[in-house]
């Protein structure tokens, strides 16, 4: 495949940047730093997909929602329930309503329900055309089910690098919090070369690859400031190099000013 050339208003905004972006042969860079695959054909996510994944991570599972768990609430404590102490202690403080994007076989609701210290109640929304079977849990089947409503905290966990229309689906949440992990891509600083060799590349799954700085950008354009960015799955998905491996971050709609 021919190389593709950024388009003039993508040169134009790293013009502003003062940045160079390496070109990757099928692939465009936005102009807020995100490289994406422009001819991308979204795939069927089927039961048989999603049992793959599942079989891989089966070992990891509750691991694995444990540690994204822990994350999420280490960031929200003090900004939920300001001064409440830990469940159990002085009073349950008020629970969060979490949609999960993208929730495949629902491992991280179940986890809340079953584990988590507080039990939020919990909702997945997944494009395949099956039902969880978790005790509790609720399923939306309809993107339009998912803007109807307002949330306290939405996930994309490996779920955002797979959505189509990004700017339409974070654009159109209700939500305070937003928490997302994915593959950490370093084409921005290693090149073509690199990229074609990554493990995380999957050009029939994955449309968007994100750095620390394009998230941050991406989440800004629609009005979401970083309270956190890192890898903490690491400590379980093990890179095979010296490099991050999975990139989480957790934002937070920004107020609008009063009038």
């Amino acid at each position: 495949m021919a190389e593709k050339n950024l388009s003039l208003s993508d040169q134009d905004n790293q013009a502003r940047m003062g940045e160079e972006y390496p070109r990757i042969p099928g692939y465009l860079w936005t102009s807020y730093g995100v490289l994406m695959k422009p001819d991308f054909v979204a795939r069927q996510y089927d039961p048989e997909y999603v049992a793959h994944y599942d079989r891989l991570g089966k070992n990891a599972g509750i691991k694995m929602s444990g540690n994204r768990n822990e994350t999420l609430l280490r960031l929200l404590r003090p900004r939920a329930w300001p001064g409440q102490p830990a469940a159990g202690a002085g009073g349950a403080p008020r629970a969060l309503k979490l949609l999960d994007y993208g929730c495949g076989n629902g491992a991280f609701l179940q986890y809340i329900r079953r584990w988590q210290e507080y039990a939020w109640p919990v909702t997945g929304y997944d494009i395949s055309g099956y039902p969880l079977a978790v005790d509790g849990v609720r399923t939306l089947r309809e993107e339009a089910a998912v803007r109807a409503e307002e949330w306290d905290v939405v996930t994309f966990f490996d779920s955002l690098e797979h959505v189509h229309q990004i700017n339409e689906v974070i654009g159109g949440l209700r939500t305070k919090w937003v928490m997302i992990s994915l593959p950490w891509c370093h084409a921005r600083a290693l090149g073509a070369a690199w990229f074609a060799g990554w493990k995380h590349r999957k050009p029939e799954e994955h449309k968007w690859h994100f750095d620390a700085i394009g998230l941050t950008r991406f989440m800004a354009r629609h009005q979401y400031q970083c309270l956190f960015m890192g890898n903490p799955e690491d400590e379980i998905r093990t890179p095979g190099d010296e490099l991050p491996n999975i990139l989480t971050g957790v934002f937070e709609k920004r107020t609008p000013p009063v009038q």
